[in-house]
């Protein structure tokens, strides 16, 4: 189980809480992670990114996951508010653009 490595927290399934986590990355990498993404704030010289998620379901810190890394050869394309992925090679990227 061994979260307790990772950030300060209770160890154990048995211990359940609603959770407020923030990930500060470079501005090229992405944090993923549980629960919903509420923002994400960039440093005022736009070299960093912080992002701010709330998991509102009670759950225990093993349960907790994050990911973090480039995106590479993929477009985001935004349509009346909703983000659609969708991984393309390097012709349709030029294409879209």
């Amino acid at each position: 189980m061994y979260v307790r490595l990772w950030f300060p927290c209770i160890d154990s399934y048995s211990e359940v809480c609603t959770w407020k986590l923030e990930f500060t990355v470079n501005m090229y990498m992405t944090a993923v992670s549980v629960g919903d993404l509420i923002e994400t704030v960039y440093t005022s010289d736009l070299r960093k990114k912080t992002y701010h998620y709330y998991m509102a379901t009670p759950t225990a810190a093993p349960n907790i996951a994050l990911a973090v890394g480039c995106v590479l050869r993929s477009v985001f394309v935004a349509i009346t508010g909703c983000v659609f992925f969708q991984t393309s090679n390097q012709s349709e990227e030029s294409d879209l653009l």
